[in-house]
């Protein structure tokens, strides 16, 4: 498995951990038991079914003794528990990014209908966004554009307009970092604070949907 770092919260443990063996050892020591689950099923599960990483995330749940001959070591945590908060976290991820993407899919059609009832031109509001861009963000937007080329399913809007696009085709194509930039220009561009605490409140739900996508242990935290 090669070098895992596992944070402490303070400091960082190095350990070369190598097998599964050495892993159970690893808990051990860290006074993790294994009573609802035995060894067997434990070394299915860092196997087949999770990394030590991912598990030992939610130790910090869990109290920890001070002094004495176990120091440091966790006060009832069992294996079981860890592998339960695993898979709730994956259920929690996944209502979560479910509701973020709904939300995302939500500001790209609200700021076109805004554009359209304001009868404002869809070329004109993406152009006006790139003259507002500085040189090396207006470079980074171009070249996001660029690389949907040769992209199966986004590809064939983009060779319908190139760079010359408008605001209903540009929404699609974008990731929700570039989507909640182009928020806030309409915002400002349109005067409207509406919008401009929504692209805040995207911020939040970026970091959110980015988090579920990646399978990030979001219920470790207190």
């Amino acid at each position: 498995m090669g070098s895992d770092l596992m944070c402490t919260g303070e400091s960082y443990e190095k350990s070369q951990i190598t097998s599964v063996d050495d892993q159970l050892l690893f808990l051990k020591s860290k006074g993790v038991t294994f009573s609802c689950l035995d060894g067997t099923c434990a070394r299915h599960v860092l196997s087949h079914e999770r990394t030590l990483t991912q598990l030992y995330a939610y130790r910090t749940l869990f109290e920890r003794r001070t002094g004495g001959t176990r120091d440091g070591t966790y006060i009832g945590l069992d294996f079981s528990h860890m592998v339960r908060l695993s898979c709730l976290d994956q259920r929690f991820r996944q209502v979560m990014l479910a509701l973020s993407l709904d939300i995302e899919h939500a500001a790209r059609t609200r700021s076109v209908v805004e554009a359209s009832k304001r009868e404002e031109d869809g070329f004109e509001v993406v152009e006006d966004y790139f003259a507002s861009l500085p040189p090396h963000e207006l470079h980074h937007r171009k070249v996001e554009l660029s690389m949907l080329r040769k992209d199966t399913y986004n590809g064939p809007l983009y060779k319908c307009y190139g760079e010359h696009i408008p605001l209903e085709a540009y929404v699609e194509l974008v990731s929700f970092g570039t989507l909640s930039d182009l928020y806030l220009h309409c915002a400002k561009r349109w005067d409207n604070e509406e919008f401009l605490r929504e692209h805040y409140l995207f911020k939040s739900v970026r970091r959110m949907r980015n988090a579920c996508a990646h399978g990030a242990p979001i219920l470790k935290n207190r």
